[in-house]
C-alpha cells in the first residue's frame, strides 16, 4: 500500500489485516485451516457489523439481568428517555403559542445543520465503520457461544429484564427527572409571560405585541391538559412516586405553573376578543379554560389528600355540572351582543367596527344591545364618526333589529313557545313597540 494503491495491494492489505485480527483474537487455526477461516471472515464482513450489534443488545440484556455496574449505568440513561421526550413535546406546544420560543427553536432547527451535511459522505463513513468494526472485534460465523444461554429460566429472566426497563423508563426516578425538566420548560414560558404579557416590556425585534398576545391560547391549554394527564397517571394513590416528598413538591410547583399558564391563555384570549369581538366559541373557550384551571387545583387536592382517581373524576364532573347548570340561567347571546356593542369602534373610537351581520346569528336576544348601539350612533357618539358612515351603519342595524323583532313577536304568538326569557323580551318590546327612542318606524306585528 505504501508502494502503490491498486486492487491487488488492497486485496493483500485486507487479507493481511484479517489474518492479524484473527490471530490476535486467537481465532486463526493453524495449518491449512487458516485459509477457510480467512475466507469465512472476509465473506462475513458485509453483515458482521449487524451481527455484532445484535450480540451487543443481547449482552446488554444479560447485564441488566445480572444487576452489575454496567446495568446501573444503563438504567441511569434509561430514566432520562421519557423526561426528555415529553419535555421536547411540551417545548413544541409552548413554541406554537409563543413567538419568542418559536424563534428560539427555529434558530436551533436541525434543517440548518443538515444543509451543511453531505449525505454521500455520511453514507461513506457509515460503511467504513461497518467494515472496520469486524477487524477490531473479529468473529467467525458458527463459532463461540451465544451471550444468552438457553437456561430453563430464560423466559423469567427476560421478564425481569423487561420489568427493569419499564421501571427505569417510567419509575419514580424517571418521574422525578421529568418534573425537573417540565418545571424548567414551563418556567421559561411563565417568565416570558411575566416579562412581556403582564409586565409590558418591549418585545424583541421582529415580534409584535399583538402577535405575542393573540397567539396560542388553545395550544397553551392543550399543554396544561397534557400536564394534567401526566400527573394523573404518575401520581396514582398506589404509585411509589406519590410518596416521595421531593416529587410532591415538584408536582405542586408544576401544577401551579400550569394554572398560571391557563390564566395567561385566558388573558391572551381576552386581548384577542378586545380586537376581534366576542363569539359563542370564544365565550365557551373562557369557560373551558376556567374548568381546566379548576381541574388542575383539584389534582393538587387529590395528591395532598391521597384521593382516588374516581374522586378526581367525580369532583371534575361536579365542577362541570355547576358551570353547565349556571350557564342555563344566563342569556349568553344577549351578553355577547352587549359586550360587542360596548367595545365597538363606533362607541369607543378604537378597535374594529361592529359586525352587525353577526347579530343575526345571536337571534332576538341581541335586540336590546342593538337599541343601545342605535342610541349612541344616532346621537353622534363618538363625534369622530363621519355622518355618512353613521347613517349607513344605523340603517343596517335598524333593518336587522326590525327583522329580529318581527320574528320574535310572530313566534311568541303561539303559547307553546312561551318561556320566561322570551316573555321578558316581549315586555321590553311592548314598552317601545315603535322604536321611538331612536326615531324608528313602527314594528310589523307589534301589539
Amino acid at each position: 500500500m505504501v508502494e502503490t494503491v491498486d486492487w491487488r495491494s488492497s486485496i493483500l492489505a485486507v487479507t493481511g489485516l484479517a489474518g492479524f485480527a484473527l490471530a490476535a483474537s486467537r481465532r486463526l487455526p493453524s495449518g491449512f485451516g487458516a485459509l477457510p477461516a480467512l475466507g469465512t471472515f472476509l465473506a462475513a464482513l458485509p453483515i458482521a457489523g449487524l451481527l455484532e450489534l445484535r450480540d451487543r443488545l443481547r449482552v446488554r440484556q444479560r447485564t441488566l439481568r445480572r444487576g452489575t455496574r454496567s446495568a446501573a449505568n444503563a438504567r441511569a440513561w434509561l430514566v432520562w428517555i421519557m423526561p426528555l421526550i415529553l419535555s421536547l413535546g411540551f417545548l413544541t406546544l409552548l413554541g406554537a403559542g409563543n413567538p419568542i420560543i418559536e424563534k428560539g427553536l427555529a434558530a436551533l432547527y436541525p434543517s440548518r445543520l443538515l444543509t451543511q451535511v453531505d449525505p454521500a459522505r455520511v453514507l461513506f463513513w457509515i460503511l467504513v465503520c461497518g467494515l472496520v468494526w469486524p477487524f477490531l472485534r473479529p468473529r467467525l460465523l458458527g463459532r463461540g457461544t451465544s451471550p444468552l444461554s438457553s437456561q430453563p429460566d430464560a423466559v423469567a429472566a427476560r421478564v425481569r429484564v423487561s420489568s427493569l426497563r419499564l421501571q427505569s423508563l417510567c419509575g419514580p426516578a424517571a418521574i422525578l427527572r421529568a418534573l425537573l425538566l417540565f418545571n424548567v420548560v414551563f418556567a421559561v414560558q411563565t417568565g416570558l409571560d411575566a416579562t412581556y404579557l403582564w409586565g409590558g416590556m418591549r418585545l424583541p425585534p421582529g415580534v409584535s405585541y399583538a402577535d405575542y398576545a393573540h397567539r396560542g391560547a388553545y395550544t397553551l391549554v392543550a399543554a396544561a391538559l397534557l400536564a394534567a394527564a401526566f400527573v394523573i397517571l404518575a401520581f396514582r394513590p398506589d404509585a411509589t412516586a406519590s410518596v416521595d416528598r421531593r416529587t410532591r413538591i415538584l408536582v405542586y410547583l408544576w401544577i401551579g405553573q400550569n394554572v398560571v399558564l391557563v390564566v395567561s391563555a385566558m388573558l391572551r384570549l381576552d386581548l384577542y376578543v378586545d380586537v376581534y369581538a366576542l363569539t359563542q366559541w370564544r365565550l365557551a373557550a373562557f369557560a373551558w379554560m376556567g374548568i381546566v384551571a379548576a381541574g388542575l387545583v383539584l389534582i393538587c387536592l387529590q395528591i395532598a389528600c391521597r384521593r382516588s382517581n374516581r374522586w378526581l373524576v367525580a369532583a371534575n364532573l361536579t365542577v362541570l355540572g355547576v358551570v353547565f347548570a349556571g350557564s342555563c340561567f344566563i342569556d349568553t347571546n344577549a351578553m355577547i351582543a352587549r359586550f360587542n356593542v360596548k367595545h365597538s369602534r363606533e362607541l369607543t373610537g378604537q378597535g374594529m367596527p361592529l359586525d352587525i351581520s353577526h347579530f343575526g346569528s345571536l337571534g332576538p336576544s341581541a335586540i336590546p344591545a342593538l337599541d343601545d348601539y342605535l342610541d349612541h350612533l344616532l346621537a353622534g357618539e363618538p363625534r369622530t364618526l363621519p355622518d355618512g358612515f353613521a347613517r349607513s351603519r344605523a340603517l343596517q342595524a335598524r333593518n336587522l333589529r326590525d327583522r329580529l323583532a318581527r320574528a320574535h313577536l310572530a313566534r311568541c304568538g303561539d303559547w307553546r313557545n312561551w318561556s320566561f326569557r322570551r316573555w321578558r323580551l316581549s315586555q321590553y318590546l311592548h314598552a317601545d313597540p315603535t322604536g321611538a327612542s331612536y326615531g324608528g318606524s313602527p314594528l310589523v306585528g307589534a301589539p
